[in-house]
């Protein structure tokens, strides 16, 4: 139980599975409504406006989406690799400094970061709790040298349970010669025409609180229906706050749950992410409501999509 906005393990098992109830029956609802709705004019109107986000240099994007190919520019793989270093490993921790679980998160601006809800769910979490840069392997896998930040939600703090988001300001300070500035930041776009069900995402992620992983691709999006998306793709628990891209690393959605089999316990039958644009149209209609310094922090994270 929460004390206090404390948190505890038991608490975090017990909203997760909570969630993963929620998103089965979303789930379902969707999977329904999207075989019901196929058609070739649907289809159609889907796919031209998928292709104004597509990449003018790279000539058989396109011909991936529609399933007639599988090659990628080899700068495909750079991109990704570049976009991974803004993903971070969370330790939730109580105020004695105890970790009681973990989470994925990644910046959105130079000093914003984003995660669930359900990894961070009150400022009093967010102040006990580290974000740490740099948790993986190297080619030898041997540890890379980390990088912890503290958090500031003193400077911003916005959670919305519904949509499973919270965004936080981060403590720039340098540690090492590196600043959390220093490993860059994912772009949030507004508009709905970036992923298309039927294509396939990509996710970056500290599976149980581990080493930073990535599936890529094969993971196909089953189905897309009002704020929310689902994907058969693997994530473990510690995937939480993972950002999902689609084939031209730009972030369609906050991976927060698995998908229960509601015939066998312990299996898993897709995963569910909050999708981006929900995300941003949310933020937008609280911005009023934000003070003159708040309001600065969220225009830079979308003044270069202007």
């Amino acid at each position: 139980m929460l004390k206090g906005n404390e948190i505890t393990s038991e608490e975090l098992r017990k909203e997760k599975e909570r969630i993963n109830e929620i998103a089965l029956k979303r789930y379902l609802e969707a999977v329904k409504e999207t075989d019901e709705k196929k058609s070739k004019k649907i289809m159609d109107e889907k796919l031209l406006l998928r292709s104004k986000n597509l990449d003018e240099y790279d000539t058989i994007a396109f011909e991936r989406i529609i399933g007639y190919s599988d090659l990628f520019p080899i700068a495909y793989l750079e991109t990704g690799l570049k976009a991974s270093e803004s993903v971070c490993r969370i330790s939730v921790r109580d105020s004695y400094g105890r970790i009681q679980g973990y989470g994925t998160g990644f910046m959105i601006s130079d000093s914003l970061i984003m995660t669930n809800n359900h990894v961070i769910k009150s400022e009093r979490v967010a102040l006990n709790s580290l974000v740490e840069f740099n948790f993986q392997e190297d080619r030898e896998f041997m540890p890379c040298p980390t990088y912890n930040y503290k958090l500031d939600p003193d400077s911003l703090f916005i959670t919305n349970e519904e949509l499973d988001f919270t965004i936080i300001a981060v403590k720039n300070s340098e540690l090492n010669g590196k600043r959390a500035s220093d490993f860059g930041y994912l772009k949030l776009i507004k508009e709905t025409n970036k992923i298309l069900e039927g294509e396939y995402v990509s996710i970056i992620q500290h599976p149980k609180g581990g080493p930073k992983a990535v599936t890529i691709r094969e993971n196909e999006v089953r189905a897309i229906k009002g704020d929310f998306m689902h994907y058969l793709t693997d994530t473990e628990p510690g995937s939480s706050g993972s950002p999902v891209f689609n084939d031209q690393w730009m972030v369609v959605a906050l991976h927060h749950s698995g998908v229960p089999n509601p015939d066998k316990k312990g299996d898993w039958i897709a995963n569910e992410g909050v999708r981006i644009s929900a995300i941003v149209n949310h933020i937008f209609t609280i911005y009023e409501e934000l003070s003159e310094e708040k309001r600065l922090l969220i225009e830079k994270v979308f003044e270069e999509n202007e």
